[in-house]
């Protein structure tokens, strides 16, 4: 089964809140780590091994200080399977998701309709290679 690890900043505010609720129903069987500061998701990383198959990192990014603070994790970050909500559809905003080579990105003022079905979709397929 796929672990979920979330990165949402405790201070995110409504936008966080909205996320969160997305995701709380995607699967009530799927488990998830969730962390609210850098540190602890940092510590995380570290301690976790690079190319972990079963996880799916969802980074919600709602400014774009933590943008650039999640940027100096990309080396942490490389070979994971990424999706990421980005605080906005600017195109240098854009560019910097892109380097973080997610799977799926979408924008902050999205509904995460599109998200969960990606996540869905993921879960789905971890389902069917595992049984069969």
């Amino acid at each position: 089964m796929v672990k979920l690890i979330i990165f949402i900043h405790q201070d995110s505010g409504d936008h966080g809140k909205l996320f969160k609720k997305a995701v709380d129903q995607i699967d009530k069987d799927v488990s998830f780590d969730l962390y609210q500061d850098f540190a602890s998701f940092e510590a995380h990383l570290l301690r976790s091994g690079k190319f972990t198959t079963r996880r799916l990192y969802i980074l919600f990014i709602d400014s774009k200080a933590r943008l650039n603070k999640l940027m100096t994790f990309i080396n942490l970050l490389d070979g994971r399977r990424l999706l990421v909500v980005g605080p906005d559809e600017k195109p240098e905003t854009t560019s910097k998701i892109l380097k973080l080579f997610p799977r799926f990105f979408t924008h902050i003022k999205s509904n995460y309709d599109d998200l969960c079905a990606v996540i869905k979709k993921i879960i789905s397929r971890e389902e069917d290679v595992s049984s069969g």
